[in-house]
């Protein structure tokens, strides 16, 4: 499996258990500075949300300040799980990393671009071609709060005015179907269709990955874009591998790290 994953001026790290427990936050600036010689990182206020924030809103203390600031606070004390960026936010990567903090959840990245791509040596170029991106911490109850909706509701506003597109979707370590066990009544209460999950020894497995696949494809769909989708799920099962944290094996406080910068 390789470290880094590059997509067109952008590199995405997930880490592994030798970089340590990523929610001490020493520990990821200590990642994110020798990995990707940033100097800090920002991190969605992860709750199971289905919201997502916008980068340079974000770090904007004037956007906070204007008329509803104390909204605003709340919005995000009460928690967003994803945090979306447009190439008028590119230059912010030039001094921060942004990630998400997972311990069997699905670690997501999306990136637009407009087609033709060329090669992306600097941010200029990397900005002449980006259109938007985000980066998304997704449990079952985002998943099924239409999380992954909700980045391409906010993404087809940035797409009218475009023809051709390329889609680039990671999927970082998770739980598989391998090993995310869950009972009947969780299957019947969520309508879940039988193409997700499966049956073995009277155990029901779900298989998240996949309902996030359909729900990406079902969402590509819906656009009037001519769109090329390039998908790598990196396949790695955080519960099977004794490479990740995982909540369910008992990593109770430690989490991994999934990172997404230029």
């Amino acid at each position: 499996m390789n470290d880094f994953y590059n997509f067109y001026g952008f590199k995405i790290y997930s880490s592994k258990i030798y970089n340590l427990n990523q929610k001490e936050i020493l520990n990821r600036i200590k990642l994110v500075k020798s990995k990707f010689n940033k100097q800090n990182i920002i991190l969605p206020i992860q709750k199971h949300t289905n919201k997502i924030l916008n980068l340079s809103n974000l770090l904007n203390y004037s956007y906070l300040l204007k008329n509803s600031y104390l909204l605003k606070i709340r919005e995000i004390d009460e928690g967003f799980d994803g945090i979306y960026f447009d190439n008028k936010d590119i230059y912010l990567l030039k001094h921060f990393a942004l990630g998400v903090l997972t311990a069997d959840c699905l670690p997501i990245v999306i990136l637009i671009f407009k087609k033709p791509l060329h090669t992306m040596n600097n941010l200029d170029s990397l900005r002449n071609s980006f259109i938007i991106g985000s980066i998304l911490h997704a449990g079952w109850k985002g998943i099924f709060n239409n999380i992954i909706y909700n980045f391409f509701n906010i993404a087809n506003n940035y797409l009218k005015n475009e023809i051709n597109i390329k889609v680039i979707v990671y999927i970082g370590p998770c739980i598989r179907d391998c090993c995310y066990e869950v009972k009947e009544d969780f299957i019947k209460k969520l309508n879940i269709n039988s193409y997700f999950y499966y049956f073995n020894d009277k155990k029901i497995y779900l298989n998240l990955p996949a309902i996030v696949k359909y729900q990406i494809n079902h969402s590509l769909v819906n656009l009037k874009n001519t769109i090329e989708l390039d998908l790598t799920d990196v396949n790695q099962c955080t519960y099977c591998s004794n490479n990740y944290f995982s909540y369910r094996k008992g990593h109770k406080q430690e989490r991994n790290i999934t990172i997404l910068s230029t």
